[in-house]
């Protein structure tokens, strides 16, 4: 099983030439490649690999997430 790991999911968007293909991003700091009709994550990136300063959670945009804002 795979899926975003801490916090919200905070974006998602279909491929233009190939429905079956999305893409979501979340506060994880990951942008994830999905495969809808086999339901399967295809690849995962990073978006940013320095990590920004620590938080809590609750605080800021995402209330759920303790990863850093990157």
């Amino acid at each position: 099983m795979q899926s975003h790991c801490d916090g919200e999911v905070w974006g998602l968007d279909v491929h233009p030439n190939s429905p079956n293909l999305i893409i979501t991003s979340g506060d994880d700091n990951k942008c994830m490649l999905w495969d809808v009709n086999n339901r399967i994550c295809l690849r995962t990136g990073t978006l940013d690999r320095q990590a920004g300063p620590s938080r809590k959670a609750g605080y800021g945009a995402s209330t759920l997430a303790l990863t850093a804002p990157n």
